[in-house]
């Protein structure tokens, strides 16, 4: 394949979705690989919980965080009276 290829060449695409690309101005293998988005959203700092929890990470900012699971979730509690506790 060439970069002057049409776009319904690729194997996936339809005639719905080249129909789609169409309509965003790609019609060749060459107009897909120069077709940028037009922003990007950088991913913000990282911060702790007790940032967020006592205020000293800046209001009105976005936030990424990361955990840990250490433990299961509780069981559901079944209708009938023995509930599943699953072993650790």
């Amino acid at each position: 394949m060439d970069s002057t290829a049409a776009i319904g060449t690729l194997k996936g695409i339809g005639p719905k979705t080249e129909k789609l690309f169409h309509s965003l101005g790609v019609y060749t293998l060459g107009d897909i690989l120069l077709n940028y988005p037009r922003g990007y959203e950088l991913q913000p700092p990282m911060c702790n919980l007790r940032q967020l929890y006592d205020g000293t990470y800046r209001e009105g900012l976005t936030a990424a965080v990361q955990g840990k699971i250490t433990s299961p979730p509780p069981a559901p509690v079944s209708r009938c009276k023995k509930a599943y506790h699953p072993k650790p």
